[in-house]
């Protein structure tokens, strides 16, 4: 398994090394249509920071069409979950979500240093699965449709498996 998981990364690495040399000098992020784009969200942002503009799947592109680049058309988006969110629902979003992850990622953290190794893996595991979201997040925002529903999911059975062996809940039980 983890000879598959280093041929994977060197895969990986190595077709994104090709799709970069590609690009040639564009391929700095000073050039990134993402990070270029970003500071002007922001500021979009500010104007509606109570409300945002709506939901939708192309709330930027409908709320606010002169952040589209020409260019680049399928950046109907800010590329940013945190600035989606913020786009959507103004910087009350933001927060929400940035307070709904960290609750997650520190309750799973809480039981990763459980007494019992299963709830501890499991804790781990979780905490990493949420790391990795927002993570992956913050350059784009695959959290939509069935990615958003796997998220849950699997969140939600972490938890359930998790709390189910874990100490501090047997502890509390009668």
């Amino acid at each position: 398994a983890v000879a598959v998981a280093i041929l994977l990364a060197c895969g990986g690495w190595f077709a994104q090394s090709a799709k970069v040399a590609s690009y040639g000098n564009a391929a700095t992020m000073d050039r990134d249509s993402r990070v270029v784009l970003w500071p002007a969200v922001a500021r979009k942002i500010m104007e509606n920071p109570l409300t945002g503009s709506g939901f939708g799947r192309e709330a930027m592109k409908l709320g606010y069409p002169e952040l589209i680049v020409p260019d680049h058309p399928q950046f109907w988006h800010a590329h940013n979950v945190f600035l989606n969110y913020g786009l959507a629902m103004g910087v009350t979003g933001i927060a929400v979500l940035m307070v709904l992850f960290g609750t997650m990622f520190i309750r799973f953290l809480r039981l990763s240093a459980d007494r019992k190794d299963r709830a501890s893996v499991i804790g781990l595991t979780g905490a990493l699965l949420v790391l990795a979201l927002v993570l992956r997040n913050l350059t784009n925002d695959f959290f939509v449709r069935d990615a958003a529903l796997l998220f849950w999911a699997l969140c939600g059975s972490l938890f359930g498996a998790g709390l189910r062996d874990s100490a501090d809940l047997k502890a509390t039980q009668p």
